[in-house]
Parts: C-alpha cells; structure tokens; sequence
C-alpha cells in the first residue's frame, strides 16, 4: 500500500486543484468581474440637447457590458396625462392610464439601430440616455421603441420624481434617481445615484 500512496497523493491533488480552478473560473471570476462592473457604474448629467434632457451612463470598469437595457419609474398620476399630438400615439393615454413603473426606454444612440431598447457599453466609455423631451406645451416619455414612435406617454409641465434603472446580463440593476424640471432651461434633469 506504502508504494502506491505518492501515486494517491497525486491524483488527490490533482482533483483537488481540478475542482478548486473549476470553482474559481465559473463561480468566483464571474462574480468578482460582475460586482466590479456594478461598482464601476456612474450616471453623469448634461447639459440638454434641444428639448432632449440628457444623461450619461459610463462604465468605468475593465470589461464589456452587454445589452444594458434601461427602465424609468415616474411618479405620475392620472391627471398628469395627456392626449397624444396629432399624427403620434402613446401607450399611456388618457383613458388607457398605468402607472409608469418600468417603462422600458430607448438609448440616444444610432448604433447597432437608431435608439435602441439595448446597447453595449464597452469600458470606459459613457453612453447616451435620454428619459425626456420637454416640449413648450408637455413632456414626452420615449418608450423601447424609440424617438418618433409610439411613445410612452405625454404628460404636463411639472416637476416629476422617480428612477431609471439600467440592467445588463453583465451586472446588477444600477439606479440612479431622477428629477424632471421642466422649467430649469439649464438644469432640466437632475440625477442621483441611489
């Protein structure tokens, strides 16, 4: 038995080296660079774009994050919606009221389409969001769809609170707080990270 107890001694850790780099590779690795995306997530204000109130979401982390697809939570109520302009359409309406909890929402960008429901934010770069248009005579919500199409919802002038919350197969939900000020010309959308 003395003459084989190197030999089980190898295969003991070799299995035991076997498993610990398997859980490092799928269990560990994963979740480490998942909490360090998450982590590294930043939401920066700018400065308007027309009627556009912007944002900007950067990743400050090392990788690639997939198909971050963002989410707005407004707190609305009945009497804050209004009848689509002529020649659009809403899926929020007057008569056809939901809450907006989780509205899916459109990135300002043309790439890989124009105003896309999901892009990817590679590391280091600062991606384009805008939950907001503020027009002279109401505010409009985009929906997944994108700019110009069925929107969310047209709402009146003033001020709103809620959230947008952006998630990715690569990271936790990140969400920041948002403030719709539709008379501060400078300032129209004010964000907080939560």
């Amino acid at each position: 038995m003395d003459a084989y107890a190197p030999l089980l001694n190898a295969l003991m850790s070799a299995a035991v080296g076997a498993v610990a780099a398997t859980l490092i590779t799928t269990v560990w690795a994963p979740r480490v660079k998942r909490w360090n995306l998450t982590r590294k997530l930043r939401v920066e204000a700018e400065a308007p774009h027309g009627a556009h109130a912007r944002c900007r979401i950067c990743n400050g982390g090392y990788w690639t994050i997939a198909q971050a697809t963002p989410s707005l939570w407004l707190d609305i109520s009945k009497d804050d919606v209004l009848a689509p302009p002529n020649g659009r359409d809403a899926f929020i309406k007057p008569g056809f009221f939901v809450p907006l909890d989780g509205g899916g929402l459109c990135w300002s960008v043309r790439w890989p389409s124009l105003n896309p429901s999901g892009v990817d934010i590679f590391a280091g770069q600062h991606q384009s969001l805008s939950p907001c248009a503020i027009h002279r005579d109401y505010i409009e919500i985009p929906s997944e769809e994108g700019w110009g199409k069925c929107a969310r919802v047209f709402l009146k002038r003033r001020v709103y609170t809620g959230f947008v919350t952006v998630v990715s197969a690569d990271t936790d939900a990140f969400s920041f707080d948002i403030d719709i000020r539709p008379d501060d010309t400078a300032n129209p959308l004010v964000v907080r990270r939560k």
